[in-house]
C-alpha cells in the first residue's frame, strides 16, 4: 500500500506532538528552576523564638538552640527581585506595605515566592503580622533599595525621623531585640513601678516608643506615627497636679473609682472616670488602625487585644504608668 505525503506528514506531526507532550514540561522547569542572573534573590526565615526573620540558614534541627541575627537585605532600584520565604516553626504573615507586598501567610515546609521591581529607593519597614509567640511584635525589619550601582545606604525615614523616633531606632541596627532570656525581678511593691514591667513585659514600647513617647512609624494610618503616651493625664482630662496625685493614691490604694463618682474627689472627676473607662477598653479589647486612604494598603501596627493575657488590676497599672510619664510644663 502506498503512503502519501500528507500522510507522512500528519505521522510526523502525531510523533513531534507526543515528543513535546512528553518532553516539554521538563524543558520548561528546568529553565523555570534555573537563576535568573538579573534577579536578586533574598530568602527569608520567620523565627518565633528569636523574634526575627533572618537570612541565615535554617536547620529543622537544634534550630531553638541558636540565636539568629536579622536580615538586613538590600536591592538594586529598578532590577527583579525574588523574596522567598519560610517558617522555621509556626505560622508567620510577612507584610512590606509601602512596596506593596503581602500579607502573606507563611506555613512551616512551605515556601512562599513573592516576585516585585522596585522603583524607588529609600529604606522600607517589614513586620510580621500573625501573633506567633512572646517575640512576636519585634519581628520587624528594615529592607534597602538603593540606587543601580550604589554601594552607598539610602538614608531612611528612620535616619530623620524626629528625635521621638530615634529613641527606638536609627537604623537596621537599633531595631529592637526580643530579650528571650530576660529575668524578671519579684514583683513590685509600687503600682507605677508594677506598670512600667508590664509596660516592657508586653513589649508596648515596640509600638508605642520608649517610656511611651510614640512616633513609630504606621504606614497608611490616621494615626501615623503611633500617638505618644506620656500625655495621657491631659487626655483623661487631669490639667492639675493634685488631680493626678489624687488619681495615683486611688491606684496605689486599690480604691474603686466607681464608687468615688458618689462623691468626688475634684471637680471634673465625672469627666476623668469617662476617660478612663475609654482606656481600660481599648487595652482590653484592641484598636484596629484605620486606613488614611481608604483605597491604600492596611496598615501594619494595630492595638493587640489584652483581655485574655493581662488582669483588671493591672490594667491600670498601666494607666498608672502612663501618668507618671507626665511632665507638667514649668512656668
Amino acid at each position: 500500500m502506498k503512503t502519501t505525503t500528507s500522510e507522512i506528514i500528519a505521522s510526523v506531526l502525531v510523533v513531534g506532538g507526543l515528543a513535546a507532550a512528553i518532553f516539554l514540561p521538563f524543558v520548561y522547569e528546568k529553565y523555570r528552576l534555573a537563576p535568573n542572573t538579573a534577579e536578586q534573590t533574598i530568602v527569608l526565615t520567620g523565627i518565633a523564638t528569636n523574634g526575627v526573620w533572618t537570612d541565615e540558614d535554617v536547620t529543622a534541627v537544634g534550630y531553638e538552640g541558636h540565636v539568629y541575627s536579622a536580615a538586613k537585605p538590600r536591592v538594586e532600584v529598578g532590577k527583579p527581585v525574588v523574596l522567598r520565604l519560610r517558617s522555621a516553626d509556626v505560622v508567620h504573615s510577612f507584610y512590606l506595605p509601602e512596596l506593596g507586598l503581602g500579607p502573606a501567610e507563611v506555613y512551616p515546609g512551605h515556601e512562599v515566592v513573592l516576585r516585585f521591581i522596585p522603583k524607588i529607593t529609600g529604606v522600607f519597614e517589614f513586620y510580621c503580622t500573625t501573633l506567633c509567640g512572646n517575640c512576636h511584635y519585634f519581628m520587624r525589619g528594615l529592607l534597602e533599595v538603593v540606587g543601580p550601582g550604589s554601594g552607598e545606604k539610602v538614608p531612611s525615614y528612620l535616619d530623620v525621623a524626629s528625635s521621638q523616633e530615634e529613641t527606638l531606632a536609627q537604623d537596621t541596627k537599633a531595631l529592637p531585640v526580643c530579650d528571650h532570656d530576660h529575668e524578671f525581678s519579684p514583683l513590685p511593691d509600687r503600682v507605677v513601678e508594677r506598670g512600667a514591667a508590664l509596660f516592657s513585659s508586653l513589649s508596648c514600647y515596640t509600638c508605642h516608643g520608649v517610656d511611651g513617647v510614640g512616633g513609630i512609624k504606621n504606614f497608611n494610618a490616621t494615626t501615623n506615627p503611633v500617638p505618644s503616651l506620656d500625655i495621657a493625664a491631659e487626655r483623661l482630662i487631669l490639667f492639675e497636679p493634685e488631680e493626678i496625685a489624687t488619681v495615683m493614691n486611688m491606684f496605689e490604694e486599690g480604691k474603686s473609682f466607681e464608687a468615688a463618682l458618689k462623691k468626688p474627689p475634684f471637680e471634673a472627676y465625672g469627666e476623668f472616670h469617662e476617660q478612663l473607662e475609654l482606656y481600660r477598653k481599648t487595652i482590653r479589647e484592641g484598636i484596629t488602625a484605620q486606613k488614611k486612604d481608604p483605597n491604600g494598603v492596611a496598615p501594619p501596627l494595630n492595638m493587640p487585644v489584652w483581655r485574655d493575657h493581662v488582669t483588671d488590676e493591672q490594667v491600670d497599672e498601666i494607666i498608672a504608668y502612663l501618668l507618671s510619664l507626665y511632665k507638667f510644663e514649668e512656668d
